[in-house]
């Protein structure tokens, strides 16, 4: 049995070869022509929009595409942090009127960091505080305090600006993993909800034990105080919003938020991701896991679903100086009033 082995020569035609040249030049420029600039362009977020805060007439927003600002219709990308942001928090300095932005996360069973970002020079501190994950901060209203919801069930303080280790203190304990913490905007109260289902509250001014409320029947997810100050709604895995007064006295439960899950018994209902007070503490939104938005009643447990052009899960709500409301998805839409 023979074998033969067939040897095609390909050679270019006549008018590719001529255009080789040119082509080969076409292709050096490309490589060596600029990309464009990423502050430019408000779509360069990568995955989920993970948090919102708006400062006057700036909001900054945080993915795992980076740091970006957005100012009058456009977007500017600050940097890149050195591990993945879970988690941003954002407030104007009372005394030095400079604008300060914390980020949270690190790198999940590794390392749990935060870092203080300056948006207006681009520089960047961090501290390792954890060996686990950074879920959730908050800046006290006064700046010289932040709060840190880790996965390593504890809820810790830390000094600014310094960002020095030695001053983390312990202030709450979770029996599973702590996800957010919040201040009320008087800083008297700081408050953390866990996947324990545990809202746990305590005054800012002694070390005792926190108030302890057990509402929630799946882990909390987000929890925000209402701008005055009097109010504190918490959302959670239980596809339901719970609201106390600032000093954990129970007023009611939103149940009906979202989609209910198949008859079939397939499916999981809605998380409450995220929750976000109008400035002049009038009205609450929530966010849902399924892309729903729902507005709730301050006089009793109703809720109204607002239609949007929903993309996919909101995971976080911020409201802007202009009171126009921002849902962060994969990327960030923008809802004017009224709602």
């Amino acid at each position: 049995m023979h074998r033969f082995r067939i040897h095609l020569a390909l050679r270019p035609l006549p008018r590719v070869r001529r255009l080789l040249p040119a082509l080969l030049a076409l292709c050096c420029l490309s490589h060596h022509l600029p990309s464009a600039p990423a502050q430019d362009d408000g779509e360069r977020h990568l995955g989920p929009i993970v948090g919102l805060a708006s400062i006057g007439e700036t909001v900054y927003s945080a993915s795992q595409g980076g740091i970006f600002e957005h100012s009058e219709g456009h977007a500017r990308w600050i940097l890149q942090p050195p591990f993945r942001v879970f988690t941003l928090a954002g407030r104007t300095h009372p005394q030095t009127k400079k604008t300060i932005l914390i980020l949270g996360g690190g790198t999940p069973g590794i390392s749990g960091e935060i870092a203080m970002l300056d948006p207006a020079s681009g520089s960047l501190v961090t501290c390792r505080v954890s060996d686990d994950l950074v879920y959730g901060v908050a800046i006290h209203p006064n700046g010289t305090e932040v709060a840190l919801a880790c996965a390593d069930q504890r809820v810790l303080t830390m000094g600014l600006p310094a960002l020095d280790s030695s001053s983390i203190r312990l202030r709450h304990k979770h029996t599973a993993e702590a996800r957010a913490v919040a201040y009320s905007a008087d800083g008297r109260h700081v408050a953390s909800g866990g996947l324990d289902g545990v809202l746990l509250i305590s005054t800012t001014d002694s070390d005792s034990e926190p108030i302890v409320l057990q509402e929630h029947t799946a882990g909390v997810e987000c929890l925000q105080f209402s701008p005055d100050s009097r109010l504190l709604a918490s959302g959670s895995r239980d596809a339901r919003v719970r609201m106390h007064s600032a000093d954990g006295r129970f007023l009611r439960t939103y149940s009906r938020i979202g989609p209910e899950a198949p008859d079939s018994g397939l499916g999981k209902k809605p998380c409450v991701w995220a929750l976000a007070w109008t400035r002049d503490s009038s009205a609450l939104f929530a966010g849902t896991s399924r892309g729903s938005l729902h507005q709730l009643s301050l006089t009793d447990d109703s809720s109204s679903q607002i239609h949007w052009e929903a993309r996919g899960p909101i995971f976080s709500l911020q409201f802007n100086a202009r009171g126009q409301l921002m849902i962060g998805t994969e990327k960030i839409s923008t809802l004017p009033p009224p709602f």
